[in-house]
């Protein structure tokens, strides 16, 4: 499993010296973050989350607004962001009392309640409203891609080691560990 993080982290780290449009391999590696996010919460726990883009939302929006009201630097502001995020995440800890279906909707109704706080137009002075934010002014190509794969690298790692971990917890009275 290590292995495959070590490839595919490589990979990506090489691939701009092959293939020119940074911004597809940028939005490739942001969509396999998603993507572990979505195997830890399905995949490791069985919740169908339709909803946890919203988090990944609120952590965007987080950033972006720390850089264009606050002016912080990127990396803080990227820090800001995983803070919202997590923010979000502590306010919203009951939906872990439901399973099922309730789970999925209530999640999907959190992401949709994120967005019209997003969009509502009181705030557009704050949000930047339903018409987005640019970051083009701060926007460099290189930090970003970097940024990037270094989150994917974590991720990927956080994945491995929660699969260690559940491989190590299903062996009753093995006291060996994974292989």
């Amino acid at each position: 499993m290590l292995v495959i993080l070590v490839v595919v982290v490589a990979a990506f780290a090489l691939a701009p010296r092959v293939y020119s449009n940074q911004l597809l391999l940028f939005n490739t590696i942001v969509y396999l973050v998603l993507a572990q996010g979505l195997n830890i919460i399905y995949g490791f726990t069985g919740y169908l989350p339709f909803g946890y883009v919203g988090f990944f939302g609120a952590g965007a929006y987080g950033f972006s607004l720390a850089v264009i009201h606050w002016h912080t630097p990127p990396l803080a502001a990227l820090a800001i962001g995983a803070l919202v995020a997590i923010i979000l995440a502590l306010i919203l800890t009951p939906l872990l009392r439901l399973s099922g279906a309730y789970f999925a909707v209530a999640n999907l109704a959190a992401s949709e309640a994120v967005l019209q706080i997003v969009s509502n137009p009181s705030l557009t002075d704050f949000t930047k409203g339903p018409y987005g934010i640019s970051l083009e002014k701060i926007y460099n190509p290189a930090l970003s891609y970097g940024a990037a794969i270094v989150t994917l690298a974590f991720t990927l790692a956080i994945v491995v080691y929660l699969k260690k971990l559940a491989l190590w917890s299903c062996a009753p009275g093995d006291t060996r560990g994974p292989d």
